[in-house]
C-alpha cells in the first residue's frame, strides 16, 4: 500500500480535486453549494453528464467504422464518438470546418454534414440561393452527404426578423418549412 502511495500521488490529487475537498480545505466554494448539492460530489452539468453516457469505449465501436473514419477524415481533429439510435456519430474539426459522421450498427457510413459559414458555400450554390434572396444573410451551411447522390445543402438565411432555411440540390433550390412556423 505505502507503495502504491508514492507512485500515484498524481492520482490522489486529482481525486482531491474532483470530490472539491481542496476548495472547502481552503474555504472556497465550490460550485453548487448554494444551490443544495453535495459539497463532496463533482459539479458535472446536466448536459455533459448525458453526453458522457453515450460516449462508448473505442473497442465497443465497430471497427469497420473505425476504419471509415480514419481513412476517409485522416486530418480530423477533435475527434469524439458518441453513440445514437441504430449506430455511432463522431464529431470533430475537419480543415476547420466542424463536421458530424454517421454510421449504423455494422459500421456503415451513413451520412457527414459539414458546419460552415457563407465563405466556405460553394459559389454556384451562393449564387443560386443569393438570385432569389439577394437582401438575406447566409447565417449557417448544412453541407449534408450520402453514400449514393449528390450532397444537400441546408442555407440558414435571415433578414430582419425572418429567417429561412434553403434547401439546394442539384440546382433546385427551395424554401423549407421552419420548425414550430405554420
Amino acid at each position: 500500500m505505502k507503495k502504491f502511495l508514492q507512485l500515484h500521488p498524481i492520482a490522489m490529487i486529482a481525486a482531491l480535486l474532483l470530490t472539491g475537498a481542496g476548495a472547502h480545505a481552503q474555504g472556497g466554494k465550490v460550485a453548487g453549494d448554494d444551490q443544495g448539492l453535495s459539497p463532496k460530489a463533482p459539479i458535472i452539468s446536466k448536459m455533459e453528464k448525458d453526453l458522457s453516457a453515450d460516449i462508448p469505449y473505442r473497442n465497443n465501436i465497430n471497427i469497420k467504422a473505425i476504419r471509415h473514419f480514419s481513412n476517409s477524415f485522416a486530418n480530423a481533429s477533435e475527434e469524439r464518438w458518441f453513440t445514437i439510435k441504430n449506430g455511432y456519430m463522431v464529431k470533430c474539426v475537419v480543415d476547420s470546418v466542424k463536421t458530424r459522421v454517421d454510421y449504423d450498427n455494422r459500421g456503415q457510413w451513413v451520412a457527414t454534414i459539414r458546419y460552415y459559414e457563407e465563405e466556405k458555400l460553394p459559389k454556384e450554390i451562393r449564387a443560386l440561393v443569393k438570385s432569389t434572396w439577394f437582401d438575406y444573410k447566409i447565417v449557417l451551411v448544412e453541407e449534408v452527404r450520402f453514400p449514393t447522390g449528390s450532397p444537400v445543402y441546408v442555407v440558414h438565411i435571415n433578414w430582419m426578423d425572418d429567417w429561412k432555411n434553403i434547401r439546394v440540390q442539384d440546382g433546385t433550390v427551395e424554401e423549407m418549412d421552419l420548425p414550430g412556423k405554420n
